[in-house]
């Protein structure tokens, strides 16, 4: 695999991650919904699931519908096992990791 490859599938992956805490609970249902309209495209130009996910995310005008599609597209090649809840999101976040079972200390009373 190419460098250029590697980093193509860390973005996706990464844009899945992005759907599955914003979506929360709703991600499956996204998923499912942006995933029919992949297989559709797939089954009537015969590509695959990542370059008909491509071309149909180029036609979204919507930035949010474009991560849908390309989340979805991670879905079918991978699927995940569950949504992200609210504390993963916290938790696993780069910029966030560890935050939610440290609580910011109350301040002191004077």
């Amino acid at each position: 695999m190419t460098a250029e490859a590697i980093q193509l599938t860390a973005k996706l992956y990464e844009v899945r991650t992005t759907c599955r805490q914003l979506l929360g609970t709703r991600y499956h249902e996204v998923m499912s919904a942006s995933a029919e309209v992949i297989n559709v495209a797939v089954e009537r130009t015969g590509a695959d699931v990542l370059t008909a996910a491509i071309e149909i995310a180029k036609r979204c005008s919507s930035p949010y519908a474009q991560m849908h599609i390309l989340a979805a597209a991670v879905e079918l090649v991978e699927p995940s096992i569950a949504p992200a809840t609210a504390v993963e999101f916290i938790t696993d976040s780069p910029p966030c990791q560890g935050f939610a079972p440290r609580m910011i200390p109350a301040r002191p009373k004077q």
